[in-house]
C-alpha cells in the first residue's frame, strides 16, 4: 500500500457484496485505505481526522460495514460501499487499541484508559450500554 504514512491496521471484508472483496487499513496519516484483494492499489481514501489521528484499530462488522478506532478515542461506523461513516461513538478517554465483535451486534472496545466499553446494535444505530475497568494497565487484545 502506497501512503504518505505507515499501515497500522487491517481487516479484510469478505462478504461484500457484487462478489468484491476489500482490505481496509488504517494508516498513521488521518485515513483509512480501502483496496481491492486483486490490486494493490487505492481506490478509496477516507479521512478520520487530522494527519495526526492514528488508527489503531479496525474489525468487520458483517461485510458491508466496519468499525475502527483511533488515537482519539473514538469509534466509526463506516458504510464500506459508500465511504461514508455512519455512526461516531465517544466513550474512551485516550487512544482505542483494540476492537471485538460478538454475532455481529455486540461491540467490545478497550485501549490506553484500561476501560472496555461495550456497545449493543439497536435497530441501526450503535448504543452505548456499560464499561468495566479490569485493571490499570492498557488493554491491547480482545478476542
Amino acid at each position: 500500500v502506497r501512503t504518505d504514512g505507515r499501515c497500522v491496521s487491517l481487516v479484510y471484508l469478505k462478504k461484500l457484496s457484487l462478489g468484491t472483496h476489500i482490505i481496509v487499513v488504517g494508516c498513521d496519516d488521518g485515513t483509512i485505505r480501502l483496496l481491492r484483494d486483486e490490486k494493490t492499489y487505492s481506490f478509496e481514501r477516507l479521512t478520520v481526522g487530522d494527519e495526526n489521528v492514528i488508527t489503531w484499530t479496525l474489525a468487520d462488522i458483517n461485510g458491508l460495514t466496519f468499525c475502527s478506532g483511533d488515537s482519539r478515542g473514538i469509534i466509526t461506523i463506516w458504510d464500506a460501499c459508500l465511504g461514508v461513516a455512519m455512526q461516531t461513538l465517544r466513550r474512551h478517554e485516550a487512544d482505542i487499541l483494540c476492537l471485538a465483535l460478538y454475532q455481529e451486534r455486540i461491540l467490545f472496545a478497550a485501549g490506553v484508559d484500561a476501560k472496555i466499553a461495550v456497545f449493543i446494535k439497536m435497530q441501526d444505530n450503535w448504543v452505548y450500554s456499560r464499561a468495566h475497568r479490569c485493571h490499570s494497565l492498557d488493554v491491547r487484545g480482545l478476542c
